[in-house]
């Protein structure tokens, strides 16, 4: 619970992206409802055998229609698309972005007693890395033989 309440706290950010998305789902619901009553409507005239003049003009217009109502699909479609891509990974950035903070404020010495397990480590040499699907990636590295700490960061490394 601990956890999605900080998700939550990162996500009140992007409440405007999140507004947009859900009110072109329900927009895009309704859209998507349009194609079928067209259908129906164009096949009632033709099926109709009075139908009069004004019944056959009818088929046209509603052809028009059909053709506006896909082009607002097309276009709802894309904003609830684009507006969650925003709002997820500008969580997802801001997430890894607090993690990273926090664990560069971690002493050295901290950092090099822990195995990637969360046990102690009895003095052995420990690589701690960090990699996320970004092109820069941060490695901490702690010899506990020369007791020299340092930090690489840069574009690239494995």
């Amino acid at each position: 619970m601990k956890t999605l309440k900080l998700v939550f706290g990162f996500a009140k950010k992007y409440s405007g992206a999140l507004a947009v998305t859900v009110v072109s789902m329900i927009l895009l619901a309704g859209v998507q409802l349009v194609a079928p009553w067209i259908i129906k409507t164009m096949l009632g005239a033709v099926k109709d055998q009075t139908a009069s003049q004004a019944a056959l003009s009818l088929i046209p217009r509603l052809a028009l229609f059909a053709l506006a109502a896909y082009a607002v699909r097309g276009v709802l479609e894309f904003l609830r698309s684009y507006m969650a891509h925003i709002a997820g990974w500008g969580v997802v950035a801001d997430v890894r972005n607090h993690i990273y903070a926090h664990l560069q404020r971690l002493s050295l010495p901290h950092l090099s007693s822990l195995s990637p397990g969360g046990e102690k480590n009895e003095g052995q040499e420990l690589p701690f890395r960090v990699s996320a699907q970004r092109p820069v990636k941060i490695i901490a590295v702690h010899d506990r033989h020369r007791d020299i700490g340092q930090y690489q960061i840069g574009p690239g490394l494995p």
